[in-house]
């Protein structure tokens, strides 16, 4: 007699790669989002000058944590990991961009936002994977 197994669920690199990948891509469309704004409001100038540095590190903060969300809401488990991976990859992703687009110098910041950024990630991801609707009867 032959014993069917249970349906396994699709796991690997591959599996969990695209997830991060859609989640990392969305996050950068919400720091382009963010980054517009705060550009807006300086222009206008409803910010000053000098909150450039707090805006930068607040949209890190906010980015980290979207991304972080939507990763663990795709992964729909591990939200730690899922947002730490997510953060990890988004960090690189901003490295890579900034040195190809920036002056390519690095400094005692780049720790600090790795720092935030995964953090950040891995909050939203704790907080993604234990979000759940709420059903009213």
């Amino acid at each position: 007699m032959r014993r069917f197994s249970k349906k396994s669920e699709p796991s690997g690199i591959l599996y969990y790669g695209k997830k991060t990948l859609v989640s990392v891509a969305l996050g950068v469309v919400f720091l382009f989002v963010l980054l517009c704004i705060f550009s807006f409001a300086l222009d206008r100038g409803a910010l000053s000058r000098g909150a450039i540095s707090a805006l930068m590190l607040t949209a890190v903060v906010m980015t980290g944590f979207a991304a972080g969300f939507v990763g663990a809401k795709l992964w729909k488990e591990k939200g730690l990991l899922a947002g730490a991976v997510t953060g990890l990859f988004l960090f690189v992703l901003l490295l890579f961009l900034g040195i190809i687009f920036g002056d390519g110098v690095f400094s005692s910041l780049i720790l600090i936002r790795f720092l935030v950024l995964v953090t950040s990630s891995a909050l939203g991801g704790v907080v993604g994977v234990n979000h759940h609707k709420r059903v009213r009867p």
